[in-house]
């Protein structure tokens, strides 16, 4: 249980507030308006319920983020979080999703972990955004749902690496005869909005990153084209298992079934992103297009298995039956990034990026049957998610001549 003390609650900031950076200690709750918000390498700032941020320039979380735990504030389910930007939300931290309620310590349903919304043209992820699991049931109760991680943009980082840039909530373990809770998504999107202003919002996005890095390149030269930013990877929790069916008894002899195990999240990741093109410099040589970004990579979780099926309470009776197998999500690998064009006079167009990789999890195994008479069948098992691998982009073009 985590106890907080001396902490200081920010919520409804103006939207006319500049630069917001927040200490170390920092509470958020409600909804939270400002031009640019900054949570420091060295702070840890908390979410004790439901928190949307609204910024208009840039988020940028470098320390941790973390949403708490349900029992910790006395709620059913753990707070959700929305962050939203016109151009770029920047995490080179972490984010932390609370865990639901556990319905074990108070013989109710277990709650739901964190969800989160992250919205913006750009996401870059070179740390970790994780959403909450789901509770525990507490008897004869369900399960809570896990969390999960929705990015409504090109979800981005700066060197590719194979760690997972999100993760959904695993969803809580039921109690026989309820069911287990429901696995997240890890699911990153590009709104076809977001698509179609590509080219205006594409150079915004590289002087902010620029200012990140302390560097601008001088306008004078006739440069290459960067590189398109590579797509993050995505990762789905596994699929909760099914609660085991009851033994019988004297005055119900038979075993009882097997709960089924749980569907696992889905994985979706999105495109790397386009070179940018050479710069023309006739009548000179002309800058090369850069290299499409990689397509980000998926992972589904594995599918839950059954429960297994109740003893009887004696050898003539039936044993339960096992429960079947869980699904696992599917996989969608992201497109890589088109190369950029070269640059007149006769600049070499950009290769386009390399492939992102789809892997679905396994599905979830049947659960074994009951003993009795006769015993109890073995649960079917579940189905492996569709597999979806990244599409290779287009190279760019060769600079022309000079007109």
């Amino acid at each position: 249980m985590l106890t907080l003390l001396a902490v200081a609650t920010l919520a409804n900031i103006p939207s006319q507030s500049s630069n917001r950076i927040l200490a170390d200690g920092e509470i958020l709750a409600g909804q939270i308006a400002c031009h640019d918000l900054t949570i420091p390498k060295s702070a840890t700032v908390w979410v004790q319920a439901d928190t949307w941020i609204s910024v208009h320039g840039v988020a940028r979380i470098e320390g941790r983020l973390c949403m708490l735990d349900a029992d910790s504030i006395e709620r059913t389910h753990a707070p959700l979080l929305e962050i939203t930007s016109p151009l770029l939300i920047d995490i080179p931290g972490t984010v932390i999703g609370g865990h639901g309620r556990d319905g074990a310590l108070s013989a109710a349903a277990g709650g739901d972990g964190s969800r989160i919304r992250l919205a913006a043209p750009a996401v870059f992820i070179d740390g970790t955004v994780i959403a909450g699991n789901g509770g525990r049931g507490g008897p004869a109760r369900a399960g809570g749902n896990g969390g999960s991680v929705h990015v409504e943009g090109f979800m981005l980082v700066r060197h590719w690496d194979p760690h997972a840039s999100i993760r959904s909530g695993a969803g809580g373990l039921g109690s026989f005869p309820a069911e287990s809770g429901a696995s997240g998504d890890a699911i990153a999107r590009v709104p076809e909005s977001v698509q179609t202003s590509l080219s205006d919002w594409q150079p915004k996005l590289a002087l902010a990153l620029q200012s990140f890095a302390g560097t601008v390149e001088d306008p004078t030269l006739c440069a290459h084209g960067s590189a398109g930013a590579d797509g993050g990877n995505v990762v789905s929790a596994d699929g909760a298992h099914g609660a085991d069916g009851a033994n019988g008894s004297e005055s119900s002899p038979a075993g009882k079934d097997g709960r089924p195990g749980k569907h696992s999240g889905d994985a979706i990741a999105t495109d790397g992103l386009p070179g940018q093109n050479g710069m023309s410099c006739c009548p000179n040589q002309g800058g090369n297009g850069g290299k499409g970004g990689r397509g980000g990579s998926a992972t589904s979780g594995k599918g839950g298995n059954g429960g297994k099926g109740g003893n009887a309470w004696n050898g003539s009776a039936a044993g339960g039956n096992g429960g079947d197998g869980g699904n696992s999500g599917q996989a969608r690998a992201g497109r890589a990034g088109n190369g950029g064009n070269g640059g007149k006079l006769g600049g070499v167009g950009g290769s386009s990026g390399d492939l992102g990789v789809a892997t679905a999890g396994a599905a979830g195994s049947g659960g074994s049957g009951g003993t009795g008479t006769p015993t109890g069948a073995i649960g079917g098992a579940g189905t492996q998610g569709a597999i979806l691998q990244g599409a290779a982009g287009t190279p760019g073009m060769g600079g022309g001549p000079c007109p």
